[in-house]
């Protein structure tokens, strides 16, 4: 099986799981392989070429969470959290619960005084320097 035949099962195999669980579903990667057509198989060694080419098509995107494997044989390991993106989802941005929403304003607010900070910086440079320049020309 070719990698662009993989990537065309695994991109319909998104589409039947996001029509039947949801868009906001969340999930491991090897559960998408449930959602294959019957009698379909992909090897095991071929699926992380497509995983690659979701997340940069805008199929999949991952939360940032961690959650254990689905299938048998990866059972209890623990694998990267995704939910759809873009390319399925309407959405631009996942949900997103009170503490992330926190979380998010606290660096806002961090950066913007970061900012600032070397915005003031930068001018005390400049008046130092136009000092030192004053003091050059007065010799």
């Amino acid at each position: 099986m070719t990698a662009d035949e993989v990537f065309i099962l695994a991109r319909e195999a998104f589409r039947k799981m996001a029509a039947q669980k949801g868009t906001s579903f969340r999930f491991t990667y090897d559960q998408i392989w449930d959602f294959l057509p019957p009698g379909t198989d992909v090897l095991s060694s071929q699926r992380p070429g497509a995983q690659r080419r979701l997340l940069r098509d805008g199929f999949l995107r991952k939360t940032g969470s961690m959650r254990n494997a689905a299938t048998q044989a990866r059972a209890g390991n623990l694998a990267p959290e995704y939910t759809f993106g873009t390319a399925i989802a309407d959405t631009e941005l996942p949900d997103l619960d009170s503490t992330e929403v926190q979380s998010i304003k606290g660096l806002k607010e961090s950066m913007e005084k970061a900012v600032n900070i070397r915005d003031e910086l930068d001018q005390r440079i400049a008046h130092v320097r136009k000092l030192i320049e004053r003091s050059e020309k007065a010799k």
